[in-house]
């Protein structure tokens, strides 16, 4: 009998901790609020995404300055690009003429805080916040 009521105790545990888990994630996902293509092009158009937590000078900071509805410039380390990006399907594509291999997108949500959340093939890529205009001559 003890061992039975141990056996049930595990799997109790691990149901627990599973079902914990998921509300969690769902929680997370919950805390996110996607980007339509409309809010995407009006919140960068004429600013700067800037990464958040990194300052400038650092090898994490990068900024991108979206000058239309076409041009970006960025700056990443101590490195510079321009490119070209669009609004689609609720992310932000990006084709730098050298940084990276063609064109990648992210799709964007806000999160409770306010920063633009970025994910890339369907794993965590970066946080960024909106900073208004091209404060930082990009």
């Amino acid at each position: 009998m003890s061992q039975r009521f141990l056996h049930l105790a595990i799997v109790s545990i691990c149901f627990l901790a599973a079902t914990s888990r998921y509300a969690l994630s769902e929680e997370t996902k919950d805390m996110l609020t996607p980007l339509s293509d409309a809010e995407i092009r009006t919140l960068l158009k004429g600013n700067t995404l800037v990464s958040d937590g990194a300052k400038r000078g650092e090898e994490s900071f990068w900024a991108v300055y979206y000058l239309n509805l076409r041009q970006e410039r960025g700056e990443s380390g101590s490195s510079r690009d321009s490119g070209r990006w669009r609004a689609e399907g609720g992310a932000l594509c990006s084709h730098w003429n050298t940084w990276g291999n063609g064109e990648k997108c992210f799709p964007l949500f806000r999160d409770s805080r306010g920063r633009i959340v970025a994910y890339f093939e369907g794993k965590h890529s970066f946080n960024a916040l909106v900073v208004k205009g091209n404060s930082l001559g990009l």
